[in-house]
Order: structure tokens, then sequence, then C-alpha cells
């Protein structure tokens, strides 16, 4: 996240280089819960960040406010795997993300997935339990 070599030591890109000769793209924003609150310093959930351009710094904020650009899909290849890590930072007594709505917008944000890229695969990593 903030170390010298984050992008090259970290889960993201060490799955995607570990699977050989493909192309893979890494997005990822330290920090960002899945629901679509303020979490950490980002403005947005990841819900709502994964179909935009820009990312949720107040940087961003200050040159798109709060209409950032929409994300291009058909500009790229469509994904055969997505995988998805995310929601340690959703269960938290900080940012306090309640189970049901979780849940909610987890599986919303699939759906969104499956709206843009109907034929992939995604392997959901569970690396969080919420209990409120």
């Amino acid at each position: 996240m903030y170390g010298t070599f984050e992008g090259l030591s970290g889960f993201g890109y060490n799955i995607a280089a570990g699977l050989g000769e493909t192309e893979y793209s890494v997005t990822a924003y330290p920090g960002i819960c899945l629901f679509d609150k303020e979490c950490w310093g980002n403005l947005r959930g990841q819900f709502y960040q994964w179909w935009h351009a820009s990312d949720t710094s107040w940087r961003a904020t200050q040159i798109y406010g709060d209409k950032p650009e929409e994300w291009d899909f058909e500009k790229h290849e469509p994904a055969d795997i997505v995988v998805i890590s995310i929601g340690t930072n959703d269960a938290n007594a900080h940012n306090n993300v309640p189970s049901d709505g979780y849940v909610a917008q987890y599986t919303m944000f699939i759906e969104g997935i499956h709206t843009v890229w109907p034929n992939a695969q995604i392997v959901l990593v569970v690396s969080c339990l919420l209990s409120n």
C-alpha cells in the first residue's frame, strides 16, 4: 500500500503474475470498503468506484468533483476471470458496515460485473467475517 515495491509485492499483482503468460489488470484502492460509504479516506466504496475511471482521492475530487468519468469497458477485452478480495475494511468498529448491507452490495457488485462481462468466472476471496 505505501511501501516502495508494493505494486510488485501485493496480492493482486502476485496472483495475476502467477497465472503465467496472461493479460491482466489490477484495480486496487488501499483502505477502500466494498460498501459505498466513506472508508479510511476513500469517499466512496468499491461498489461505486469500480464503474469510474478516477479514484476517490482528494486530488481526484478536485479535478472531477462528485461526477467522475465512467469507465469505458468497451475499450478493453472482456475479462475471463475476475478475482475479488475485499471486505476487511468493511468489518471493523470504525467503518461499522452492517452484515446485511455488505452482503447486499456484494451481491449487486457481482451482478454488475456479470452485466459487463457475462461470461466471466468470478473468484471470491473471503477474508473477513461481519458480525453486526
